[in-house]
Parts: C-alpha cells; structure tokens; sequence
C-alpha cells in the first residue's frame, strides 16, 4: 500500500519543479496507435514520485449500458463532461496496479472520510480521460465504430451501414500523442521580454497539459475570456515570481497576461499547442458516390452509442 503524502494541488503541480525546455519537451512525445498503447495512459498519474500508466478495467455489464443511457439522457452542459469520469469509476479498478479507492486517499482526494475516485479522474490530464473512453471500448466491444459525413467534395451523405464491410470503420488505428520520460510533462517557457512586477522580473513560466476537470473551465458557460486566453490561463502552473509560487490554483491572470509584449504571447501559445497530449478522433473516409477522401470526426461523445456499438445494434 501506498504511503500517505500531501494531498496533491490540483493545478499548480510543478510549484518545485522547472520543467523541460522546448526541445527537451518534444524529444519526449510520440505518437502511438490505440492498438499498440494497450491498456496504458498516455500520459499517467504521479503518486510518490512513482509514474502509474496501465490500468485494469473491470468487465462492464448490460446494466452498465442501460444506465449510462438513462445518465446520458439527462446530461447536459458541466453534467455532459463529468458524465465520463463517473461512468470511468465503474469502469476502471486500478492505475499501475494501486487501487483507484487508494490513489484518491493517497492524493487528499476526500468527500468527506470516503475516497473521492470521481474527483481523481477529474483531476487526471484530459488526453488520459478521453483515451480511457477508446480504452474501454476496444475492450468491451472491439474497435468499429460507426461514422456518418457529408463529402465536402460532392454533398454526398456517407453513413456506415451495419453489415456491410465497405462501410466499417475502426478506432484501432486512433492516434494518440503519448508521454515517454517519466517526469511530469512541465514545459518551461522562458521570455524573450522579461515582464517587470515591483521590484521583481517574470523570466519563465511552466506550462503543463490540461486536466479533465479544466475542460469546463476553458469552453464552458462560466469561461470570461476567449478560448485560447483560458487555456493560457489554465495550463500556465508556475510564475517565476515570489508574488505566485506556492498559489492553489489559477497562478497565471490578466494583470500578466495584459504586459506580455505580443511576440512572447504569440511564442506562449504556440507552446501551448505542444501540450497537446491527446487522442486524436479522427478517422479516413472514402465517399461512395464519388471516392473522395477525407477524414471526419468519430462521434466519440455520444458515450454509449461510441462504447456499446448501440447503433450498429439497433440499425
């Protein structure tokens, strides 16, 4: 078992630590296809100093699937994003061998004196939680899937058609951007225009991937700034400035962000795009009527329909 830490700050989790630069940072992120990443996160959770990736999935039943749809039917908005990490308590058992139960103890995750598991998916890096989604389903019920597109060539309406082997599609080759060093993914970003605060400069800041839980934060009704301005706000975690170090939570405000000069703030975000630590649901699609190719969208949001095949079921 686990010993007993601090529980973990849920945003600002590089306060000790400087982070890689860019170059560092890139060297240490391939992309691997869903059939290859097993049943592996990512990116992983850190619990004492130890990096946890692959996960034990519990066998999902039809009561699972029935459910998830009366959840998914009344879910909408916030209620629509934590609709997956309450259906990833059911679904997942262990992260590197440890007990969910016991990794949200051992992080202070807490409602009360029970282990919050919700609260630790919440808390996991959002390319873990959606990658756990194509995870769960390649395990529960294989990798098709069904797409529907119109061809941005001729109009055409191209839907898959159960059955029909012309028309099948698979996540199996879904591309992932996955973490390799076994330190935490922190980008340090050092500007070209040190920012002058008192008697002190800004001459770096640390940048990590966004969790789950920030999702909401960035794009929904509660988001104050434009989208890219929130997920600058979100995935900065640590200020080189006495006045921010050792803050909970946002570190990074407007009153910085206001005296950035323009060049810094365009390098800032296009670090920010480095973060990008996630599954890409996309898949190849090849028009029937006129053979056009593109890729569309896997509708992996629809979570039942993506991870029971209820569609293809139903057809």
């Amino acid at each position: 078992m686990p010993a007993k830490v601090e529980p973990a700050v849920e945003v600002n989790d590089s306060a000790v630590e400087i982070g890689m630069e860019a170059e560092a940072f890139k060297s240490n992120i391939e992309t691997v296809e869903l059939s290859d990443l097993g049943r592996n996160l990512p990116v992983g959770v850190w619990l004492n100093d130890e990096r946890l990736t692959e996960v034990t999935l519990k066998p999902l039943t039809a009561k699972d699937e029935r459910e998830l749809g009366v959840l998914q039917k009344s879910a909408n908005g916030p209620q629509a994003l934590e609709l997956i990490t309450n259906f990833m308590t059911r679904a997942v058992s262990h992260i590197g061998g440890v007990e969910t139960k016991e990794i949200a103890r051992t992080l202070g995750f807490m409602a009360g004196t029970t282990p919050d598991v919700k609260r630790l998916f919440s808390s996991m890096y959002m390319g873990d939680v959606l990658s756990l989604t194509a995870i769960v389903k390649l395990a529960t019920t294989g990798g098709d899937v069904a797409m529907a597109a119109k061809c941005p060539n001729c109009g055409h309406e191209n839907v898959d058609k159960p059955g029909d082997s012309r028309h099948i599609h698979s996540i199996e080759g879904l591309e992932i951007s996955c973490w390799k060093s076994d330190e935490k993914p922190i980008l340090r970003h050092t500007l070209e225009q040190p920012v002058e605060m008192g008697e002190h400069s800004i001459t770096y800041f640390c940048l990590s991937p966004l969790k789950y839980y920030q999702l909401n934060k960035v794009t929904g009704a509660k988001a104050k700034q434009a989208i890219d301005v929130e997920m600058l706000f979100s995935a900065i975690t640590y200020v080189d400035h006495p006045a921010f170090q050792n803050m909970r939570g946002q570190v990074f405000t407007s009153s910085i962000y206001d005296l950035l000069s323009f060049p810094d703030l365009t390098r800032l975000k296009t670090a920010l795009n480095q973060l990008e630590l996630m599954p890409v649901f996309r898949g190849e699609m090849v028009c029937e009527n006129c053979s056009h190719e593109w890729q569309a969208d896997i509708p992996w949001a629809d979570l039942r329909n993506f991870l029971f095949n209820v569609t293809a079921v139903t057809a």
